[in-house]
């Protein structure tokens, strides 16, 4: 499980160093995330287009404005997707995803 996959050279990585391996891909930012399905399509990856936390609720991910660096705040500054728990993948992963 790679949680802020950002955009799959980590995946990438596992994947080469084990190759009989199914890597679960988590990144919540949405460019990121749009690499992330082209950079490991084909592969055996399991891509989930949410965030982790320890706890249920919202959080603010804000665009830095920098390529590719997101942050979690919980100031309305910059750039901003609001994402939320997720409880059905919180029960399929043990985690609690945000979307």
């Amino acid at each position: 499980m790679d949680c802020g996959a950002n955009i799959g050279t980590s995946v990438l990585h596992f994947l080469e160093a084990y190759p009989r391996a199914h890597v679960v891909a988590i990144e919540p930012a949405p460019d990121n995330f749009a690499l992330l399905s082209r950079n490991t399509e084909g592969l055996n990856v399991t891509l989930i287009n949410k965030g982790v936390s320890s706890c249920a609720g919202e959080m603010t991910l804000v665009d830095t404005g920098e390529p590719f660096a997101y942050r979690l705040t919980d100031r309305q500054t910059d750039r901003q997707t609001d994402r939320q728990t997720d409880r059905q993948t919180d029960r399929q992963t043990g985690y609690r995803l945000l979307q």
